[in-house]
């Protein structure tokens, strides 16, 4: 399992919980949201963000924290609050 996605509402505990897991496997972190949301929380432009979110699961390995599924994913886990 080196695909992991953790998808949930905004306040679930994602972002914490998959950078707890990232670093105990020793994965990279890509938090979606970080991504999507710029400076006075401007959004990105779609093009944008979908180029950056390919650049960021072109690998193999990786936990992913967002509020929508991944198809590259090996494993989801939804979080509830």
């Amino acid at each position: 399992m080196r695909r992991i996605s953790l998808v949930g509402v905004s306040g679930s505990g994602k972002s914490t919980d998959g950078r707890r897991l990232a670093t105990s496997l020793g994965l990279p972190f890509v938090e979606l949201d970080a991504i999507f949301h710029q400076a006075g929380w401007r959004d990105l432009p779609t093009d944008e963000f979908r180029t950056r979110v390919r650049d960021a699961v072109a690998t193999d390995a990786w936990v992913v924290v967002a509020t929508t599924r991944l198809s590259r994913t090996s494993c989801g886990i939804e979080l509830k609050p």
